[in-house]
């Protein structure tokens, strides 16, 4: 079964290739390959003759972000952010006196040892277990639950609807 789809080639004010687009109005699909990550995402439920294009020009940022699959919350892991969260437990904790000087130095120590470079909170729990196996013990006992992971929307989901989305909004809300 075949279907018409439109299809939007959105560029940047000086011309730049940013994103396709494609837009099935019949099953309310959409399919995005960008410079941002590549999006789809399906609405079949948007109310009675509603165009997936009104429809999409009366969405939130946010309910769209959700759709596009990254969940907007909680889904790319900040290996750097958890880092700096890790280093003000450790600081916390000598100021309570929980830990002494010498303690509160072999801790940043072992926390500067460890690779960055880490894509999951997984990931970087093996890390701490293998590079700074102390800091899991005196600060957060044994326990992944207790660090203070930093999680976020991930960074090419906010700079596709920073840059591009609103350029195909205002592409389509021009027709």
């Amino acid at each position: 079964m075949k279907s018409l789809v439109e299809k939007y080639v959105i560029k940047s004010p000086t011309g730049q290739w940013l994103a396709n687009i494609v837009l099935d109005d019949k099953d309310g699909d959409i399919y995005i390959q960008s410079d941002y990550g590549d999006y789809s995402y399906w609405w079949r439920s948007r109310g009675r003759d509603t165009t997936l294009k009104q429809f999409l020009l009366s969405c939130d940022d946010s309910y769209v972000m959700n759709k596009f699959g990254y969940g907007g919350k909680n889904d790319y892991f900040y290996a750097d952010r958890t880092i700096k969260n890790i280093k003000k437990d450790i600081l916390q904790q000598r100021r309570e006196d929980r830990i002494d000087s010498d303690q509160a130095r072999l801790l940043w120590n072992e926390i500067n040892d460890i690779d960055y470079s880490t894509d999951t909170c997984n990931e970087m729990y093996v890390s701490l277990a293998e590079w700074a196996p102390d800091v899991l013990s005196h600060i957060y006992g044994d326990s992944s639950y207790e660090i203070p992971w930093s999680t976020g929307t991930h960074p090419q989901l906010i700079a596709f609807m920073d840059k591009v989305w609103p350029l195909f909004l205002e592409e389509i809300s021009n027709e």
